[in-house]
């Protein structure tokens, strides 16, 4: 996997960032301007924020807007949902038991497992599996990890698809969504 030291954006500053744009190239249009399109504004309480997207490039005109889908913060894949093990001894960490672990939740296959600390160890699974691992997660959590490790799952904050994938609530037992 190539990448520098830089950690990728997440999906919230990739919005925020494109927010800020679509916020700096409208305040930079003349009042000349903008009250030449003022009589058009309706009485849409969303106008401002659906102008700040249109400027940010989501329009249904557009055959491709911004990418601000999630990522995986180990690889960088759009396709992947990265998770975080953290361990009260290094040797809790051993790559069989995570693959174990990641296997019996229904992770499907696993990406490389990337040892951050001797306590930390980051994995990609197929962002296709993410929602049943989740609910299999929830249903088990203390006995589907190695003893003494604690679960979370990384770099999921933003949906733009559907409601219940914004539904990430925090778990007790050591799991928890960021």
């Amino acid at each position: 996997i190539a990448r520098d030291d830089a950690p990728l954006p997440s999906p919230r500053d990739r919005l925020d960032a494109a927010a800020a744009i679509a916020r700096d190239d409208a305040a930079a249009v003349p009042d000349a301007v903008a009250r030449l399109f003022q009589p058009r504004a309706d009485d849409d309480p969303l106008l401002a924020g659906r102008a700040l997207a249109a400027l940010a490039g989501f329009s249904p005109r557009r055959d491709s807007p911004p990418d601000l889908r999630p990522r995986s913060l180990l690889s960088g894949r759009k396709d992947r949902a990265t998770l975080r093990f953290d361990a009260d001894r290094p040797d809790r960490l051993h790559p069989a038991a995570i693959t174990k672990a990641c296997k019996a939740l229904g992770s499907g296959k696993l990406g490389v497992i990337l040892h951050t600390s001797d306590t930390s160890a980051l994995v990609d699974i197929p962002l296709s599996k993410l929602r049943a691992f989740k609910a299999n997660l929830a249903r088990n959590p203390a006995d589907a990890l190695p003893p003494g490790c604690t679960l979370t799952i990384l770099d999921h904050d933003l949906h733009l698809d559907s409601p219940a994938d914004r539904e990430t609530p925090r778990r007790s037992g050591g799991v928890s969504d960021r």
